[in-house]
C-alpha cells in the first residue's frame, strides 16, 4: 500500500503558498497592481534561484539527519509556493487592471442607461441594451449590475426582478418614483405581461375608471414609455422590447 502523507503534505503546503501568499500580499498592499508593468513576469527569476538553493539545503538536511519524509515534502512545497507564487500574483494584478480598465470604460455609459431608464419608464432588459447601444449581452448584464451593486453602499437604484418568457428585467425605482400614480401601476403590471395587454385586459386588473386609464395610456404613450401594436391592440413597454 502506496503512503500517501508525504504528497498530501507537499500539495497541500504548495497550494496554500501559491494561492493565498498573493491575496495576503494584495490585501496587505492594496496599491500593488500600480507597481507593477508588462514583463514583470522576470521577478520570479530570482525567487527560483531562492528556490534552488532552499532545496538544496532541505534535501542535504534530509540526507544527513533524521529529517522525516513528511518535513521533506513540508519543505519543497513552501520553497516551491514561495517561488512560483509571482506567477499566480501577476495573473490577479492583470485581472485586477482589466476589471478597473472596464470599470472606467463603463462610467461612460452610466448616463446613457440612466436616460434610457426615464424614457423607458424606469425598466429595462438587457436586450433592449444590446439594441440601443450596440453592445454585447455580457456587457449588457454587467452595466446594469453596476447599479444594482450600489445597493451593498445603502444606495438603492435599482432591483432585478424575473420576468417568465424573458427573464431577468432591471427596474429603476428611483425613476418610476417620479410618475404619476397610475402611470407607475400601469408598468408595474405590463412589467408582468412581456407580451403586452389591450386596454380591456388592463382595465380588468387595475381598479380605477375607463377615463383615468385612457389618459394615463395616452400620457404613457406620448412620452414612449409604452408601445401600442396597431394590429395587437396591446400595449408593450418600450424598454422590454427589442
Amino acid at each position: 500500500m502506496v503512503y500517501l502523507g508525504p504528497l498530501v503534505f507537499f500539495l497541500a503546503t504548495f497550494a496554500f503558498l501559491f494561492l493565498a501568499l498573493p491575496h495576503i500580499r494584495l490585501y496587505v498592499d492594496p496599491n500593488l497592481p500600480r507597481k507593477y508593468k508588462p514583463g514583470d513576469e522576470v521577478e520570479v527569476l530570482p525567487a527560483l534561484a531562492m528556490l534552488s538553493g532552499f532545496l538544496a539545503y532541505i534535501f542535504s538536511a534530509f540526507l544527513t539527519s533524521s529529517l522525516g519524509f513528511e518535513s521533506l515534502a513540508i519543505g519543497f512545497g513552501t520553497g516551491l509556493g514561495i517561488a512560483l507564487h509571482p506567477f499566480y500574483l501577476l495573473h490577479l494584478v492583470r485581472k485586477r487592471k482589466e476589471e478597473k480598465l472596464k470599470s472606467i470604460e463603463f462610467r461612460k455609459f452610466d448616463k446613457l442607461i440612466v436616460e434610457m431608464a426615464m424614457k423607458c419608464g424606469g425598466v429595462l432588459s438587457p436586450l433592449h441594451l444590446v439594441k440601443e447601444l450596440d453592445i454585447t449581452i455580457e456587457d449588457a448584464v454587467d452595466l446594469l449590475e453596476r447599479f444594482v451593486k450600489l445597493e451593498e453602499k445603502n444606495v438603492r437604484v435599482v432591483e432585478r426582478k424575473q420576468v417568465p418568457d424573458i427573464g431577468t428585467v432591471y427596474i429603476f425605482r428611483s425613476v418610476m418614483a417620479l410618475l404619476a400614480d397610475t402611470d407607475r401601476r400601469i408598468i408595474e403590471i405590463l412589467i408582468e405581461y412581456p407580451d403586452g395587454l389591450t386596454k380591456s385586459e388592463l382595465l380588468t386588473k387595475i381598479d380605477i375608471p375607463l377615463e383615468s386609464l385612457e389618459e394615463s395610456l395616452s400620457r404613457l404613450e406620448s412620452k414612449g414609455i409604452i408601445i401600442l401594436s396597431p394590429l395587437e391592440d396591446r400595449y408593450r413597454l418600450r424598454g422590454l422590447t427589442y
